[in-house]
């Protein structure tokens, strides 16, 4: 007797989409890092992890569009305007902007890590520290570092 095939739930899709871009993009954890550095809840649902991905992709277009010379960018934004899109044909929404445990209370932040992408592999990669030269874990390829700068978003 054949038994028919399951056919895989949207959170169960949507979970596995999120899973595959941790694997080659590390997005899982630039949006968990993102809302730890916020102080802020680490996202435990699908529409949590939307927001922040539209949340940064916003970032990103903000930042190309005072910065068009940087051509790491533009593969970047694409890629987390399609890994949104591929979310939102599933059913999924972004959650409303999650709120830190107390408002009253104030935080100094600190810098944990630099964010920049591989020309040649396009991997989303983070440092620790400034220096003059980087290499992808991915590729293995060295490049020299030009200038850092600070997001504020």
């Amino acid at each position: 007797m054949n038994t028919p095939p399951v056919t895989p739930t949207p959170e169960t899709l949507a979970w596995a989409i999120l899973t595959e871009a941790e694997a080659t993009d590390a997005i899982k954890s630039m949006v968990e890092e993102r809302a730890g550095c916020g102080n802020l809840p680490t996202p435990d649902s699908i529409n949590d992890y939307l927001f922040w991905i539209e949340d940064e992709a916003e970032i990103q277009e903000a930042q190309l569009e005072t910065s068009p010379d940087e051509t790491d960018r533009p593969p970047h934004l694409v890629l987390l305007r399609e890994l949104a899109g591929r979310l939102r044909d599933l059913g999924f929404t972004p959650d409303a902007p999650p709120q830190a445990a107390d408002e009253g209370e104030k935080v100094k932040l600190a810098v944990a890590a630099y964010a920049w992408l591989c020309p040649k592999c396009n991997k989303y990669q983070r440092v620790i520290e400034v220096t003059l030269t980087v290499m992808c874990v991915a590729c293995g390829k060295s490049f020299s570092v030009a200038d850092h700068h600070h997001v504020y978003g």
